[in-house]
């Protein structure tokens, strides 16, 4: 299975869940983010059906694509960074990851960010990244953005990542 059917698989079917800032989501996709990749406002019914062809479209242009996600040399890593894009957007990701492999973090991965990530020692950059993952669901909850009923999974999430981590 690849990375982007993976995400899928770990993001389920439609959500529309109350506590949920992302509101109506179907695999993932929320309704901005279909919204966005239409390049009009998308319908409700639009989200609640759409297909995985759909779903994969959208990831791959706005979350692989787009960030360069798809130039991380590393498929563990590049899985990672894809996974929090989609979780965090893509800018908050591209800036982990520059932080993880100590260059200029301005959100946008570009030909110095590539260089790095690519000579590096891709666990260690997971790691540090996933680190910065961790964290970020901690002070989303504690910052009373984000409800405390989903850090399990959300933690489930991001540690599935490290017991992937190949050895």
């Amino acid at each position: 299975m690849d990375i982007i059917d993976q995400t899928i698989k770990r993001e389920g079917g439609f959500v529309d869940h109350p506590d949920d800032p992302g509101g109506a989501t179907n695999m993932g996709v929320t309704l901005a983010t279909l919204s966005d990749f239409l390049g009009r406002k998308a319908s409700y019914d639009e989200i609640r059906n759409l297909t995985h062809a759909e779903a994969r479209a959208v990831y791959q242009a706005r979350y692989m694509d787009a960030p360069r996600f798809s130039e991380i040399a590393d498929h563990w890593l590049r899985e990672i960074v894809f996974d929090a894009g989609v979780l965090f957007g893509p800018p908050r990701a591209s800036r982990w990851l520059q932080e993880a492999a100590g260059v200029t973090a301005d959100g946008i991965v570009g030909p110095a960010t590539l260089r790095a990530v690519n000579a590096a020692d891709p666990r260690q950059l997971g790691v540090k990244f996933i680190t910065s993952w961790l964290r970020r669901h901690g002070e989303r909850v504690q910052a009373g953005k984000s409800s405390h009923k989903f850090i399990g999974g959300w933690i489930n999430r991001a540690t599935s990542h490290l017991l992937s981590l190949p050895v």
